[in-house]
């Protein structure tokens, strides 16, 4: 079995720049891999494509959101991304923050890192005054539901979809 390490001092959190972009699209095709798992329908290209290629720059770039990158001495080990999105016209909500992607790599799950990147989305949501955060996910990934949830995250709306395909 693999031993975890320990949440150390080598461990930080940054800002993620557009240079990170490479790093970024591998993580993030881990990412996908991994929720493949949970949503056939997931296209393990789509950092390769036009509109993947363009949401990473321009949450990079810091265009209605931001990345933070967590390293261990200097390594990339996870990162989060967060934009903000529209609001839903019919309630009294302005502003809502979004989570749209978490990944920390296996060896680092369990010991803090991912809960260090989710309380720095907390602080960037507070500081761009949003009256809500949110973040989706599959029905059938439980171990990140469960996650989701110990960060403080309720069941709000249930979204039914069918394939028609």
């Amino acid at each position: 079995m693999q031993q975890r390490p320990s949440i150390s001092p080598k461990i930080s959190l940054r800002e993620a720049k557009v240079a990170d972009f490479a790093i970024l699209v591998a993580l993030s095709s881990q990412l996908l891999k991994y929720d493949k798992a949970f949503d056939k329908s997931i296209d393990l290209n789509w950092f390769g494509t036009k509109s993947g290629s363009d949401f990473l720059r321009e949450r990079l770039e810091g265009k209605n959101g931001i990345v933070f990158l967590a390293e261990d001495a200097k390594n990339p080990i996870g990162y989060v991304v967060a934009g903000l999105v529209e609001a839903e016209s019919y309630r009294n909500i302005k502003v809502v923050a979004e989570l749209e992607e978490i990944f920390v790599l296996e060896e680092y799950r369990r010991v803090g890192v991912g809960k260090k990147l989710v309380d720095q989305f907390f602080s960037w949501a507070k500081e761009k005054k949003a009256d809500k955060i949110s973040v989706v996910v599959s029905a059938a990934n439980l171990r990140t539901i469960d996650f989701y949830r110990r960060m403080g995250f309720l069941d709000y709306d249930l979204v039914l979809e069918r394939n028609l395909g």
